[in-house]
């Protein structure tokens, strides 16, 4: 008894002295925070945590996770309010596709109050009417109707397209129903998106236009149930949200007549969440937008360094709603990004006319804030917000001793004291300074995330973005849709507003002179390809890229469109030789499919109608790289060469992810100018799509669905060469555009509907 009397005694006395000295490092900690602070004043970089952007951290796969802390501890961090004066300037890159969602965070009240509502709200114009000299008619006037053979064959074709769709679309209702997108090889669900069902509202008018109403009401059903206000992501895309959602459930109203109201109240909805988006000191979106109630006490600028075609490719879909509900907020909202962008085009773009594919949109002509530039007490608060957090985090820990929890707290409180008043003289510090002059405080990210260093904003319209190097100049992803959205929006506004037809002129010349190339390559008479300009650092004079993207296959739609729409009858012949640059592309594999991007040389001198022969003699020696094998040793091993892909093709990424702009353009070229030729061309290319994506069933070889693949230079039909992959645009754009190919000439005419870059149409008033 007498040594387990001992025992208990030693246990306590053991256990005061782990409390005591825990204390007494917990106190110690204390008195080093303010030392911390005032050595930390000696640094160029001050910073500070915020906490939305401390809740999840990214693993560098789009992939969110906790934020790491190696004590396992939640991390103390600052509170909204200690930041509410600065406004935060956001990077602009984010990821537009992620790997995984973890269920929805809590909805938002729409639409928000503004924090920088406009002095005066840009009105909607007044359409003219189309017979006028300023907008001409599309479609061709000389199709005459189909006799009984081609009829035939074109609900043959018809048919085989349909049951393409049917295939895709039986598969994502059986496992993907309701999420974005289906992996067609492993049969899994996808959320890449927002998890509002892309590919359903991105094929909704496809099921409309192949008269498939009972997927329809279905589709519009579900679409009844989607919550715009809510989603599991810290962030909205605002590109690939405004284009598949807002686009879709437009259109989809648009198609029917307006006969699903449902449609258009959930694409009000839609739009009032984004429109939080454009709450910026200039008006330019936040294109990777936090949308969370949370977000919305701080005050966000649009990012210093965001692709053109996120800022850009905004303005039909919001035009179109705008017309719909007759609320020019909408209109207000992109009429201001292309009031900028016009200016950027004339005054600061390195090649006028042309867009770079990156800029700075934030509006900010930054001035990082000096310690000598400020007073100490100044340097002192932007450290006490982190540390704040510290404190708070003490005083919970302090709890567990009255002895040495009451020492403590005075030491803690008597810091709060000083850091609230440091704080208040803080506030009369930036208020005077904004009295003084027009810039305002700002934080800028830097290092990790969450991390920001103080400086202050003057005015200033968009920007080359400063560390986009080198800046280049093409059409293809990153820019495209801007460029394709002129003559569009210049259209859908019934061509009463004049500024969109100038941007579309502005652009030609220097598209030619500087994008548009004739390739040296087997037989190229009567093709042109897309290139573009590259400029590094400081120089004045750009460096010329020669390849060629399927994404710029749009380009000879746009030029088509745009010449029939103001009588100039030279951008159909450009929009000609570029389309059938790409069909060339198509014809140029073992599989006739063309590549994701590929490279090739150019001709001597800028005459596209000069001879220009490829010498098959020469070509390229084979890439090789030194690897290391399984003895240790090295070996050099072919990486791709002249035995890979076409002789007269110097590289490519023989990708393929089942992309529609080719089609897109031969459907354009068909409507515009009645010509059968592309129809037959049309059919080449969606029928070699078709044979080289399927997905075969492995016991009875039948095809079940359509993947993107990873070559297509292999035409040996290998389960291995699918990518498992299927994006909503596969059912929304390609096999849209392949349909309306071989339908009815004047169904969804392009005099009265206009596409969106999603290939959703949209009735012209």
């Amino acid at each position: 008894m007498l040594r387990l009397r001992r025992l208990r005694w030693a246990v306590v006395l053991v256990t005061l002295l782990v409390v005591s000295l825990y204390y007494y490092d917990q106190r110690q900690r204390a008195k080093l925070f303010v030392m911390n602070i005032q050595s930390e004043e000696q640094e160029n970089t001050q910073s500070l945590d915020l906490p939305q952007f401390k809740q999840q951290q990214s693993d560098g796969q789009g992939n969110s996770r906790p934020p790491e802390n190696s004590n396992n501890q939640q991390s103390p961090v600052p509170q909204e309010d200690d930041l509410i004066g600065y406004e935060i300037l956001t990077i602009g890159t984010g990821a537009s596709r992620v790997g995984s969602s973890n269920g929805l965070l809590p909805g938002v009240s729409v639409p928000r109050r503004q924090k920088f509502p406009p002095s005066e709200i840009h009105r909607l114009p007044s359409p003219r009417s189309p017979t006028t000299e300023n907008l001409r008619r599309v479609q061709a006037e000389t199709n005459s109707p189909p006799n009984d053979r081609r009829r035939s064959a074109d609900d043959v074709r018809l048919k085989a397209i349909r049951d393409a769709f049917m295939l895709s679309w039986q598969q994502y209702e059986r496992v993907a129903w309701g999420y974005d997108e289906v992996r067609p090889v492993s049969e899994k669900a996808a959320n890449p998106f927002m998890g509002w069902a892309a590919t359903m509202v991105d094929a909704l008018d496809t099921l409309i236009i192949m008269g498939l109403d009972d997927q329809v009401a279905r589709v519009v059903q579900y679409i009844a149930t989607i919550d715009f206000t809510a989603t599991f992501r810290n962030d909205i895309p605002l590109f690939e949200t405004v284009i598949r959602y807002l686009g879709g459930l437009l259109s989809g109203y648009d198609l029917t007549d307006g006969k699903y109201p449902i449609l258009l109240e959930q694409a009000k909805i839609l739009g009032d969440n984004l429109i939080g988006a454009f709450d910026t000191p200039n008006r330019m979106p936040v294109v990777f937008y936090p949308w969370q109630d949370k977000d919305t006490k701080l005050r966000f600028r649009a990012g210093t360094d965001v692709t053109v075609a996120e800022l850009g490719t905004l303005t039909l879909e919001f035009a179109r709603l705008a017309q719909l509900t007759g609320n020019d907020t909408y209109y207000d909202a992109i009429d201001r990004v292309t009031d900028e962008i016009i200016q950027f085009s004339k005054h600061k773009s390195p090649i006028p006319g042309l867009l770079p594919l990156r800029i700075d949109a934030s509006g900010c002509d930054l001035k990082y804030t000096q310690p000598d530039e400020v007073a100490a007490d100044d340097l002192v608060t932007l450290h006490q917000v982190r540390g704040g957090g510290r404190n708070r985090f003490a005083l919970e820990n302090l709890k567990l001793s009255d002895k040495f929890a009451n020492k403590i707290k005075d030491e803690v409180a008597q810091m709060d004291k000083q850091a609230d008043e440091k704080k208040q003289q803080k506030q009369k510090l930036q208020k005077r300074e904004n009295e003084k002059d027009s810039s305002s405080p700002a934080l800028v990210p830097v290092g990790r995330r969450g991390q920001y260093r103080r400086g202050r904003c003057s005015p200033k319209g968009l920007d080359v973005a400063l560390h986009a190097t080198p800046t280049k100049f093409t059409f293809g992803g990153g820019v495209d849709s801007v460029y394709e959205y002129y003559m569009k929006t210049y259209q859908l506004l019934g061509g009463s507003e004049d500024k969109y037809r100038q941007l579309y002129l502005d652009m030609i010349e220097p598209a030619k002179k500087h994008i548009i190339y004739k390739p040296k390559v087997r037989n190229n008479n009567g093709i042109l390809f897309l290139g573009g300009q590259s400029f590094k650092d400081e120089e004045t004079t750009p460096t010329p890229i020669y390849d060629m993207q399927h994404l710029t296959c749009f380009a000879g739609g746009m030029f088509a469109l745009g010449g029939k729409l103001l009588n100039r009858p030279e951008d159909i012949d450009l929009a000609d030789k570029v389309t059938q640059g790409c069909v060339w592309a198509y014809n140029s594999t073992r599989t006739g499919v063309m590549p994701e991007s590929f490279s090739v040389d150019k001709c001597p001198g800028d005459d596209w109608n000069a001879e220009c022969i490829f010498d098959g003699t020469t070509s390229q020696e084979p890439r090789t790289k030194e690897v290391t094998d399984h003895l240790g040793g090295t070996r050099l091993t072919n990486v791709g060469g002249p035995y890979d892909h076409p002789p007269d093709i110097l590289d490519m990424s023989p990708n393929y992810y089942l992309r529609p702009e080719a089609i897109e353009s031969v459907f354009y070229m068909y409507r515009i100018t009645g010509d059968e030729k592309w129809r037959e061309q049309g059919w080449n290319m969606i029928s070699s799509v078709l044979n080289l994506t399927a997905v075969r069933d492995p016991s009875t070889n039948e095809v079940k669905a359509y993947s993107g693949v990873i070559d297509v230079t292999d035409n040996r039909n290998l389960a291995t060469n699918l990518a498992d992959v299927e994006e909503s645009f596969w059912m929304g754009e390609t096999l849209k555009y392949a349909y309306l190919l071989f339908d009815d000439f004047d169904h969804i005419s392009l005099d009265q509907y206009v596409f969106n870059t999603e290939a959703h149409p949209f009735k012209l008033n």
